[in-house]
């Protein structure tokens, strides 16, 4: 049984009268990258700020490290590192100088410094004025700065978010060997969902506030089964035999067959059954569901 860093427990709040989250319960497994996807305005930023105790909940239903967050935050704090919205730099100062302040703060070794300019590969640009970084650099340089205190929990809200598409690799990258290399469970909310799919183990969809799922990427393909592109050369007769097997299919372009399987063993019955009854097979192709057709496809399966 895997061990639970955040765990929450049917999870509402509220601004006024306005509702932001309803009903979440979430468990985030040790060692895992999880994402925590969703559009803007379904309540990502506000579950985070409940989970880092910045906001509080008033029914104490939000663990962290197996312990409440409103009796223990400083506590659990110390473990954690976060990035939230955009980074809080001083412009006319180096990278090493803004790393010191939060050093000093945290009250960690100097030597730590060294270490995390390493680890998020800024340690040829150490010396230079943070006003000088591109975004990407100044993104990795906050990201530094959660690390100095060697957190088991890194929590991050959109760390891509207008990055280039060179700097959106790198936080990638750098996210995978945070997880990998370091041994971070990694909580990270983001829109991007063809990005987030590269990385994540484990996620969770958010939309108006409702948990709409939570469990593995392969769980979520079980979700929304694959789909089987046919070639064939009767792609209307394939139709007609395969919906008295009780296969639904529609033609998507010129002799091509499209359908809804289960399980992978499915294929080889739909091909013995067209090529049984003299309508050649030209291709059979399985294509999986990306993580934006499957957000899609389950967000409109519950309005």
């Amino acid at each position: 049984m895997l061990t639970s860093i955040i765990q929450t427990l049917h999870l509402s709040y509220s601004f006024g009268n306005r509702s932001v989250l309803n009903d979440v319960s979430l468990i985030v497994p040790k060692g895992s990258i999880f994402g925590f996807l969703g559009p803007n305005g379904s309540g990502k930023t506000t579950t985070i700020r409940l989970l880092l105790g910045l906001i509080r909940s008033p029914e104490n239903n939000i663990s962290v490290f197996s312990k409440p967050i409103n009796d223990h935050r400083l506590s659990i704090l110390r473990r954690v590192g976060a990035l939230i919205e955009s980074p809080s730099l001083y412009p006319h100062l180096s990278g090493y100088a803004n790393l010191n302040l939060t050093r000093l703060l945290l009250q960690v070794p100097s030597r730590r410094i060294d270490e995390v300019l390493d680890i998020v590969q800024l340690t040829a640009d150490a010396h230079r004025a943070v006003r000088e970084y591109s975004l990407g650099m100044k993104q990795r340089l906050s990201l530094a700065m959660s690390l100095l205190n060697n957190p088991e929990l890194l929590i991050l809200d959109e760390p891509t978010n207008g990055l280039d598409p060179a700097g959106i690799r790198d936080m990638r990258d750098l996210l995978l060997r945070l997880n990998r290399d370091e041994g971070k469970t990694i909580f990270v909310s983001s829109h991007l969902l063809s990005e987030i799919e590269k990385i994540v183990t484990h996620l969770a969809i958010i939309n108006q506030g409702r948990l709409l799922f939570q469990g593995t990427t392969e769980e979520l393909q079980q979700v929304h089964p694959s789909h089987v592109v046919i070639q064939t050369s009767e792609p209307e007769r394939a139709i007609t035999l395969l919906a008295s097997a009780a296969y639904t299919a529609q033609q998507t372009a010129s002799r091509r067959v499209e359908l809804r399987v289960d399980e992978p063993s499915q294929l080889a019955r739909i091909n013995q059954l067209l090529v049984g009854q003299g309508i050649d097979v030209y291709g059979l192709q399985t294509q999986r569901n990306n993580l934006e057709d499957l957000f899609l496809n389950l967000t409109n399966a519950k309005k």
